[in-house]
């Protein structure tokens, strides 16, 4: 895109000016970083209230919250259907999987799978986290959940 702009409207545009303009642009596009963070209550009490029996959870950082701001630490999501599938037929283990979050937002996905008799996987729940610990209490609710 630079060699567009310096042969269509000969600009010659440094790299950063180039990347913050990219980035504003995307913004106004998309929305920004922190209008997606705060759009996430909003979606978990539209799938509470469609979804009956499912359990939706975020948690925000209660320091930030008494200073005024909002911060994400952690969200739970375990559907109704996923809990009655697994105890329909599944095979009674489950395991425990992660990922990490590059880029912006920081931290970890980790889902919980089961199996079925062809050995596929079946998502059970997963869990958003800022940080792994050893402290693990949405995964431990979502293993006795389904117990």
């Amino acid at each position: 895109m630079k060699v567009d702009l310096y042969r269509v409207f000969e600009l010659n545009v440094s790299k950063t000016k180039f990347k913050r303009a990219k980035r504003e642009i995307l913004e106004t596009l998309d929305g920004s970083f922190v209008d997606s963070y705060n759009k996430l209550e909003g979606y978990a009490t539209e799938l509470r209230s469609c979804i009956s029996g499912s359990d939706i959870v975020i948690d925000l950082s209660k320091e930030a919250l008494s200073n005024g701001k909002r911060k994400f630490l952690r969200m739970y999501i375990r559907f109704k259907a996923m809990k009655l599938g697994f105890k329909s037929g599944l095979r009674p283990f489950m395991e425990l999987d992660g990922t990490f979050l590059r880029g912006k937002a920081k931290g970890h996905v980790l889902i919980v799978v089961g199996q079925d008799n062809n050995n596929s996987f079946y998502y059970l729940a997963w869990v958003v986290v800022d940080k792994e610990t050893k402290r693990l209490d949405m995964v431990h609710a979502t293993f006795a959940a389904f117990t």
